[in-house]
């Protein structure tokens, strides 16, 4: 049976085992994982080995539950070779989107209040 990922309600320590999972440049599905992720306001920084096309691929904690969106990669972690040997990669929070979802919703749902047409009389 196939279930659907969950959202994390709960804040990963920095040296938690984070795992991305995806597809990126048609290597078929890909998983990488490494300790190592860092609270960066709305975004986490993390560790794993992400490739061109990661982006959209969910960041997973060890209990299969979602942290965020890995959506960028950056500079060097650590030196080429070394035990830190991976770039940064940027997920969005599952939190952080939660919230611009929410506040997505209301914005169009106050939108559409504003558009009708008020009848009646007071």
């Amino acid at each position: 049976e196939v279930k659907p990922l969950t959202f994390s309600e709960k804040v990963p320590a920095k040296n938690d085992m984070t795992v991305i999972i995806g597809n990126a440049q048609g290597m078929g599905m890909h998983a990488a994982s490494y300790a190592g992720v860092r609270d960066m306001g709305a975004d986490w920084g993390h560790f794993n080995r992400a490739f061109s096309g990661n982006s959209g691929s969910p960041l997973l904690n060890t209990n299969g539950e979602i942290l965020g969106i890995h959506y960028a990669r950056g500079g060097d972690a650590g030196a080429v070779g070394g035990p830190n040997d991976h770039m940064i990669g940027f997920a969005v929070k599952g939190s952080t989107m939660l919230q611009e979802i929410k506040n997505i919703l209301i914005k169009e749902a106050l939108d559409d209040f504003k558009d009708q047409e008020v009848c009646g009389t007071f």
